[in-house]
């Protein structure tokens, strides 16, 4: 069955583009590449995993889980650095607001 073992080797390597993209804050990219994985995991688990096939697929999917957990931190980190910025904005318009208040 080596289209299966590719097709799991497939979704190893979506998984592990989604995080590079996520490493690098390509938010809308790991969007995209995470849908393109969902369809390859519909399309494999049509047909039953088959036993000499399970210790290979259960392999794949604890790595999936560890890059999953990986992109979470990652978009954690992401959202409070955005929050950050947001509000050295907001505190860099108040400045703004009571400089041009008070001349």
């Amino acid at each position: 069955m080596p289209e299966r073992y590719h097709a799991l080797q497939e979704l190893l390597d979506c998984s592990l583009q989604m995080q590079r993209q996520a490493e690098a804050g390509e938010w809308l990219d790991v969007i995209e590449t995470g849908a393109r994985r969902q369809q390859l995991i519909d399309c494999f688990f049509e047909r039953p995993v088959a036993a000499e096939e399970s210790h290979d697929v259960e392999q794949v999917l604890r790595k999936m889980l560890q890059i999953n957990e990986a992109i979470e931190e990652l978009a954690v980190s992401s959202r409070g650095n955005a929050g950050n910025s947001i509000g050295a904005i907001q505190q860099g318009r108040r400045a703004v607001n009571a400089y041009a208040e008070n001349t």
